[in-house]
């Protein structure tokens, strides 16, 4: 049995070695591609101070910026574990809702 490519979603969080590692194993046992996905949702923070009324903050790039630096993490993370495992490797990455971005980038 074969598969074109298999999917696995790189985050900032824990466990992203040995997930990438198993995708990695699976790919390759499978021929496949590996496909390293990642998205990172820039909101703004709504600030509830004890006195007064709450507010939001309207500039996005501090949000921005902090969403590009998860992105670059999880990808360098995803090149750096799955080059040792001589997988052919393709990176998919965006500012987005994650869940949303994932559904799409299965579609594709």
């Amino acid at each position: 049995m074969r598969y074109s490519a298999v999917m696995v979603y790189v985050d900032t969080g824990g466990y992203n070695t040995a997930r990438v590692d198993l995708a990695c194993e699976v790919a390759r046992h499978f021929e496949a591609r590996l496909i390293g996905v990642s998205a990172s949702a820039a909101q703004p923070r709504v600030v509830l101070p004890e006195k007064g009324p709450a507010t939001i903050s309207l500039d996005m790039s501090p949000y921005l910026d902090h969403a590009e630096a998860d992105l670059r993490c999880a990808k360098d993370l995803f090149h750096r574990v799955a080059q040792a495992h001589e997988c052919r490797l393709e990176w998919r990455s965006s500012i987005d809702n994650p869940n949303d971005f994932v559904a799409r980038a299965d579609s594709s």
